[in-house]
């Protein structure tokens, strides 16, 4: 039989303390009362202070009726010693855990978890994405080309033109050995816009060649989608911004949806600044490398940031392209310091072409 040890109980109307006895067990305490009644006090119900010597224990469970006594106070070392042989954190006034703080405790820690994991994926994911894409078959960046060229520009929205067409074989010389096969297509839109999809696919639209005052304006712009297809930023960019539905594919097997927003947000897809700044380098040594004046992409860049204000339709280039004072001017000091014998294009007679000097192929040979 358990050892039975001193205590005192203390009731809350009044100030008197009544001598009790307390058996420890493993998972409470047995209050036997002078009455001959006697309590059970769970140690997970239990909360526990220390005052000085004294260790006092409340038990929540307060009787309905009666003398309302809910206060052990217990501090006689044989008491404690038999307490802290049981329930050590009780013994030194720490309550126990409650059911409902177990609860928050796993929420907060869920919480934690998801929020790191959140982390992980938005940088991680993207870091990871951006290194691979260097390892990605030109087939499948071709794939992907097709893919997006459909989701943004359908074949009956698109024409190619032979003017436009002879300005990107004559860039094209300069990379002849990129692996890439470029193609290029109007599409009749009056919008400000041009973008590059993986595997060599440009996308003119008409607002943009609009805009244009000579054919090497568009040879800058055809430049600087050329090096973003040849350094691979739209794959970077495409695999960055699906990098979290990529890791849901991974879980649940459904690929299919990730390629879907993978293609989907092509026409979106913001490149990072050093990638601008990057394409941007690359297409004025492209230009002098043709022949061009790459003085014409400073004007072209020019060209676009003015039009910015006047026409809202516009800022769908600069939110995919976006422009700074600091980059054209990095443009235009790395012209002044190119020494180029450029030869004119001969694009045609009229110049931007005419919607009708655009062609629209049979499905079978538009890709």
């Amino acid at each position: 039989m358990s050892a039975a040890f001193p205590a005192q109980l203390r009731c809350s109307d009044s100030s008197e303390v009544y001598a009790v006895e307390i058996i420890s067990a493993p998972h409470g305490l047995a209050v036997r009362l002078q009455d001959g009644g006697q309590q059970w006090w769970p140690f997970d119900e239990v909360r526990a202070s220390r005052q000085g010597n004294q260790l006092v224990l409340q038990w929540p469970h307060r009787p309905s009726r009666g003398q309302v006594c809910w206060w052990l106070i217990v501090d006689d070392p044989q008491t404690l010693a038999a307490i802290a042989a049981v329930n050590s954190r009780l013994a030194k006034g720490k309550s126990a855990p409650s059911a409902s703080s177990f609860a928050l405790q796993a929420v907060l820690i869920f919480a934690v978890a998801l929020v790191l994991l959140g982390l992980a994926v938005w940088q991680g994911l993207p870091w990871i994405a951006g290194r691979l894409s260097a390892f990605v078959p030109l087939s499948v960046e071709e794939k992907l080309g097709e893919a997006s060229l459909e989701a943004i520009a359908p074949r009956f929205h698109r024409c190619r033109d032979e003017s436009v067409e002879r300005i990107l074989r004559r860039l094209e010389t300069t990379v002849p050995s990129s692996g890439y096969r470029f193609r290029v297509w109007i599409v009749e839109d009056e919008s400000i816009n041009a973008f590059a999809a993986p595997g060599g696919y440009i996308v003119v639209y008409r607002g943009l060649l609009r805009k244009t005052r000579r054919p090497e304006q568009l040879a800058a712009v055809l430049a600087h989608e050329m090096q973003h297809v040849i350094q691979r930023h739209g794959t970077k960019a495409m695999l960055r911004s699906v990098s979290l539905w990529l890791a849901l594919a991974f879980f649940t097997g459904d690929a299919n949806s990730a390629i879907a927003v993978m293609v989907g947000n092509l026409g979106s897809l913001a490149y990072h600044r050093a990638d601008e700044e990057r394409a941007d380098q690359e297409a004025v040594q492209m230009m002098a490398a043709a022949r061009l004046d790459p003085r014409e992409m400073v004007s072209m860049l020019e060209l676009l940031n003015q039009e910015t204000p006047e026409l809202p339709r516009a800022a769908r280039y600069f939110s995919t392209h976006p422009l700074t004072a600091d980059r054209i001017e990095a443009v235009r000091k790395q012209v002044e310091s190119l020494r180029v014998a450029t030869q004119p294009l001969e694009a045609g007679t009229e110049w931007p072409p005419a919607r009708s000097a655009c062609r629209t192929e049979p499905a079978s040979q538009q890709l």
